[in-house]
């Protein structure tokens, strides 16, 4: 047995355990850009502007926001309804007779159901990247293998202690929003808005 070499079954399982981690960052990759998406096609045609806290309908009307829910974590923005009744690209942008309005979802990523649930099958996937480099070190102690495989572990609990840890920093920044919807004018401090 050569201490030099490393085994072909340590280098599948290490090439299998990368191939996880890809998947799970590829995974999460695919879910962000699906979500993004999902926002732009809400909010098609319209821009937000930053500074005047409004969105803007391709005719050039603002929409300013209304109200702020805290139970949702939504911002909703509307248009004045005599304009909006009065434009001639009614039809094709609402058929609202109150404004046309846009949600604007408050949540980072990590702050919706797609983002942990996406999270903690990234983490699960890394566990059992983790499980299958740590029973291959187990069988195969050797100095050329537990270098191949302890890099590779390193990595991945590197990758899953980044991740869980956005999860929790997610969390407090999720607690300190919500104290701050307080301030947004149109909050009522009840769930009914």
């Amino acid at each position: 047995m050569s201490t030099t070499a490393v085994h072909a079954e340590v280098l599948f399982a290490a090439g299998y355990a990368l191939g996880l981690v890809l998947l799970a960052g590829g995974l999460e990759c695919v879910a962000r850009y699906t979500l993004w998406q999902a926002h732009r096609y809400h909010a098609a045609g319209f821009r937000y502007r930053r500074g005047l806290d409004a969105w803007i309908c391709p005719e050039g009307e603002h929409l300013r926001r209304i109200a702020v829910d805290p139970a949702e974590r939504v911002a909703r923005y509307r248009a004045p309804a005599r304009t909006c009744n009065a434009c001639p690209a009614k039809p094709r942008c609402t058929d609202s007779d109150g404004g046309r309005e846009i949600q604007h979802d408050l949540r980072p990523w990590l702050g919706t159901a797609i983002g942990q649930f996406q999270r903690g099958m990234s983490l699960a996937i890394l566990g059992f990247a983790a499980l299958i480099s740590s029973i291959e070190l187990v069988r195969y102690p050797d100095v050329a293998d537990a270098a191949a495989l302890g890099t590779l572990l390193l990595a991945v609990a590197v990758l899953a202690q980044r991740g869980y840890g956005s999860m929790r920093r997610d969390g407090r920044r999720r607690a300190a929003a919500e104290s701050q919807f307080r301030g947004f004018r149109g909050f009522s401090g009840s769930n009914d808005s």
